[in-house]
């Protein structure tokens, strides 16, 4: 599983480090979401309760306001309206319930409301039945008082004392019943029920006393007084009857309106509780998500640092070590992200370092080698070609001193024989010392070749330095843009990616000091390639020389030779000195300025062996420092 997850790439290893944090973070979203509209559907429902707790009240005031106005239709039929508006909120509030606890608290409303409907309609029948039992009897009572004053007028006429007496005694009788009948009406009790009996009584009595007083034609109004007082009894019953009525049904109204109320509460308060309940298991999910959240972020950022971290401490210490130069550690790379390729790039750059640095070390060895004998080969050619000067300078003083005594031959052949003698042997001297020159210049020549061949050589491998470096430098940039890269990764990941962003910091600094050392092994790269061409240009030079000098130098050798073979015949043709005299005399010139020649190439010889043996050792000195750099880097 580690391993599976050390070879996940940085890009998905990041993603799926916030791609977690971010899921958690949905989740307490939509949690938070979901709960919020629970909240919200409560606090609707709730506020649906409410509006149907305030459309009760507004009834109920209107109902209080109905009966403080005894049963007027206008306030009706606005109480009838706040029903309908009532029974409208119950609807919609049962519509929108959508829990079932909820709707069967809820059910019993529509048939509370029906029976409150009921109860109303009762409440209105009774006060309209008790208004028009109080119009009947305020018409009755008006009736009886016409009948009165007509009785009371006849008995005047007849001035009939005991009659009017008894009509005044029924009159006062019967405004008394009315007075108790509205003391009944007002206040009612047993006390006023009993009043208004006894009051009736006395009524009833008075109108037997009348009843007997009266005459023949006046039982018409008699009966008609009698029959009003009946009627006016009857409405008055009515009228308690509706009383008892609008009592039951404000009682009925009251206790309906109760369990409305009860019912809403209860509604309300379920509601409460729900509430209190969702919002609890909302905190407690949240709480937990959070912690998840919270736990699974730290272990991802901690995990994620840790893959990240680690192998960019390896590779920071690789490049230490290869900067320092220590090209002698090799590490085994299994990871293949992003940094495991890194790694492996790091391990090719200090595998190529080694191979490179070790060839080197071997090739400026062989320079340094080389130089050394090419050193030893210029002194020897330089002392050679001394040599060869001193004895063309001896040639060239005997051919001097030949031509001098050419004169002198003629006179004395026996000196000049000897003479012959001695310049046949100093010629055959000349003729080893150009031969030795001839062998030690073409040694001179095949060390400057090889010397050329070892400079080409260091030039290439100065060219495939220049190369890796290249390598170097391209590895330690990808290195710069992989820490810039993670440093713009860990600026995104804010307090979570700190430490990592110091870490790409770190390597970025490696990173630059890598260029910086790339830059300074360039520049002394380019040092060597530099002394290197130009070296090559001086053993170029010097080829060129040697190859003269050979030539020149044979040419010596053969006039060396011709010299000796001209003793030979002066030795053998010594009669024939003095005649040819002039002629040896005009060889001997020819042949002094030949050897001024040959001396002359010999100086030219001993220059460029000088200019050769500064070459070799500033090769030499060349071959050192490059050895003293190559030794830097262990390998």
């Amino acid at each position: 599983m580690k391993s599976w997850f050390d070879n996940l790439s940085v890009n998905l290893k990041l993603g799926m480090g916030f791609g977690l944090v971010l899921l958690f973070t949905l989740v307490l979203s939509v949690i938070g979401w979901r709960s919020l509209g629970i909240l919200i559907e409560d606090g609707n429902q709730a506020g649906d309760v409410a509006r149907l707790e305030n459309s009760l009240s507004k009834l109920r005031i209107m109902r209080m306001q109905y009966l403080a106005a005894n049963g007027d239709e206008t306030i009706a039929n606005q109480v009838q309206g706040q029903l309908d508006a009532f029974g409208a909120e119950q609807r919609h509030l049962a519509s929108g319930l959508p829990h079932t606890e909820d709707r069967n608290t809820a059910q019993p409303l529509p048939g509370i409301i029906d029976a409150y409907q009921i109860s109303l309609n009762s409440m209105r029948a009774a006060f309209a039945s008790r208004n028009a039992a109080l119009q009947a009897m305020n018409q009755q009572a008006s009736q009886l008082a016409e009948v009165l004053a007509t009785m009371q007028n006849q008995a005047n006429r007849n001035e009939d004392a005991q009659l009017m007496q008894a009509i005044d005694a029924f009159t006062t009788s019967f405004l008394q019943v009315r007075f108790d009948s509205l003391i009944v009406r007002a206040e009612g009790g047993a006390e006023a029920e009993q009043a208004f009996n006894l009051a009736v009584a006395a009524a009833a009595s008075d109108l037997e006393q009348l009843d007997r007083l009266l005459l023949g034609g006046q039982q018409d109004l008699l009966s008609r007084a009698q029959q009003i007082l009946s009627d006016y009894l009857a409405q008055h019953q009515r009228f308690e009857a509706g009383t008892s009525q609008i009592a039951q049904a404000r009682q009925e109204n009251a206790v309906q309106g109760a369990d409305i109320m009860r019912i809403t509460e209860q509604l309300r308060q379920t509601q409460l509780e729900r509430g209190d309940r969702q919002a609890t298991s909302a905190r407690a999910l949240q709480v937990t998500m959070a912690v998840l959240a919270l736990l699974i972020g730290g272990l991802s950022a901690l995990l994620i640092t840790r893959q990240i971290t680690g192998p960019l401490n390896e590779t920071r210490q690789t490049l230490q070590r290869i900067a320092e130069g220590d090209l002698t550690h090799n590490h085994t790379v299994t990871r293949r992200d992003e940094f495991g390729e890194l790694q492996r790039g790091v391990q090719r750059m200090a595998d190529s370092l080694r191979e490179l640095i070790g060839r080197i070390h071997e090739s400026v060895t062989q320079i340094a080698s080389a130089a050394e004998e090419l050193s030893a080969v210029t002194e020897q050619t330089r002392v050679g070609i001394n040599s060869q000067k001193e004895e063309t300078d001896q040639v060239a003083t005997a051919m001097q001193e030949m031509s001098a005594t050419v004169h002198d031959v003629a006179r004395n052949a026996e000196q000049a024989s000897l003479a012959a003698t001695s310049a046949n042997g100093e010629a055959r001297n000349g003729d080893a010392v150009v031969n030795e020159a001839i062998s030690q210049i073409e040694r001179l020549a095949e060390e400057v070749t090889r010397s050329t061949e070892a400079m080409e050589l260091l030039k290439q491998e100065s060219s495939k330095i220049g190369t890796v470096m290249d390598v170097i430098r391209a590895v330690a940039d990808q290195t710069n843009l992989l820490a810039l890269n993670a440093a713009i990764e860990a600026a995104r990941a804010g307090e979570a990616g700190r430490g990592f962003a110091v870490v790409a910091d770190e390597v970025r600094s490696l990173a630059q000091r890598t260029q910086q050392s790339t830059e300074e092994i360039e520049a002394l790269v380019a040092a060597v390639h530099s002394g290197t061409q130009q070296v090559a240009s001086r053993l170029s030079s010097s080829h060129t020389l040697a190859g003269n000098s050979v030539e020149l130098t044979r040419t010596a050798g053969a006039a060396l030779s011709s010299i000796t073979e001209s003793v030979s015949n002066i030795q053998s043709m010594n009669q024939q000195i003095a005649a040819a005299a002039e002629q040896q005399s005009a060889v001997a010139e020819e042949i002094s300025r030949s050897v001024v020649n040959v001396r002359d190439v010999a100086e030219q010889s001993a220059t460029g062996g000088d200019q050769t043996a500064a070459s070799s050792i500033e090769l030499a000195r060349l071959g050192n420092e490059l050895q003293v750099l190559v030794s830097r880097f262990q390998v």
